[in-house]
């Protein structure tokens, strides 16, 4: 709000005790899929962010803008971060095992060969 140089400015109301939320992060794991127009294998390209948000909507928000920065196209204009959909979004960081050959079973790990 502007005022004139001889106009002061309005006063606002001040509560005796203002209570002040805390404001935390918490970190995230994001797994996002890429859209079809980007991806050479559609349903199988994702994208998994470790993110720092106040909840999980600002968590994959960061996710999907951290995907535009790090994605390569020649079609700029075309994407939107909401192109690229949550699969799951996860409190905390946590690591994609996948790619190591065994698998968690009740009786251990099993070794795939």
């Amino acid at each position: 709000m502007r005022t004139s140089p001889d106009k002061p400015l309005p006063s606002m109301p001040v509560p005796d005790n203002p209570v002040l939320e805390p404001y935390s992060i918490e970190p995230y794991t994001v797994l996002l899929l890429y859209p079809d127009y980007m991806a050479s294998d559609f349903g199988h390209e994702t994208y998994l962010a470790w993110v720092e948000a106040p909840d999980a909507g600002k968590a994959i928000r960061v996710a999907q803008e951290e995907v535009m920065q790090s994605s390569d196209s020649e079609s700029d204009t075309e994407r939107d971060p909401d192109d690229f959909h949550c699969l799951a979004c996860f409190k905390g960081h946590h690591n994609d095992y996948s790619s190591e050959q065994s698998i968690a079973t009740p009786a251990g790990l099993l070794s795939v060969q």
